[in-house]
């Protein structure tokens, strides 16, 4: 019986391009044509497809293809209590071409009670078995810090924290599975992410995990050992 273990040999981080029936179903939504019960019920039904796919890849590791998600980063920093959506007035731009503007606004103290992508690790959880694990990618406390003072964004924090060092010892340790405020309790797999990279880490391998030496105060990223 096999026994999987991340990292694997090959690996991928999860996030795969959304089918055609999921983008019929958030442009309705958005319209007001369908309810959010609608939506989740073809989130789920193209979730499931998706992993059967990954399953006869023969990937050991399963996502969700980040399927609920408009963004591959900041959806999980609106999960926060203290974090409110907004809009900037332009994106980010990559060789010429502009994201949509969507950013981040700091209303209060960071905390994870209820945190939406706890259910979302569960679902995907539901269909482990003896060969592949789940796994939930999430955007490394350096994205998150680096949101948080994006242009005016600085603003808004420094109203509620007003060092950087306050705002950061608010992020806990990013692959601890027992943190309300990070990883769902029962994860088996996470992939950290920040714009120079990936770092993958389980639960075994979260005590290696250490913020860089001397960061810049408003730019950190994470490392593995």
């Amino acid at each position: 019986m096999a026994d999987p273990h991340s990292p694997f040999r090959y690996d991928f981080v999860g996030s795969f391009l959304r089918p055609q029936a999921l983008k019929n179903a958030r442009a309705q939504f958005k319209a007001g044509e369908i309810d959010r019960a609608a939506l989740t019920e073809v989130e789920n039904a193209q979730i499931k497809l998706l992993i059967e796919k990954q399953k006869r890849a023969g990937f050991h590791a399963i996502t969700d293809g980040e399927f609920r998600r408009s963004y591959w980063h900041l959806d999980f920093m609106w999960g926060f209590q203290g974090i409110d959506e907004v809009e900037l007035n332009h994106g980010y731009y990559f060789q010429g071409e502009e994201t949509t503007p969507g950013s981040i606004k700091l209303s209060g103290k960071i905390s994870g009670e209820n945190h939406p992508f706890v259910e979302h690790f569960k679902f995907v959880k539901q269909f482990e078995n003896e060969t592949c694990i789940a796994r939930q990618t999430m955007p490394a406390p350096a994205q998150l810090l680096a949101e948080l003072y994006r242009e005016d964004n600085g603003k808004n924090t420094d109203a509620v924290y007003p060092t950087t060092s306050s705002c950061c010892r608010t992020l806990p340790p990013p692959t601890a599975p027992s943190s309300p405020t990070c990883t769902p309790p029962a994860a088996a797999a996470s992939s950290l992410t920040t714009a120079p990279g990936v770092c993958s880490a389980t639960a075994t391998t979260r005590a290696s995990w250490r913020p860089a030496a001397s960061p810049s105060p408003r730019c950190r990223r994470s490392t593995c050992a």
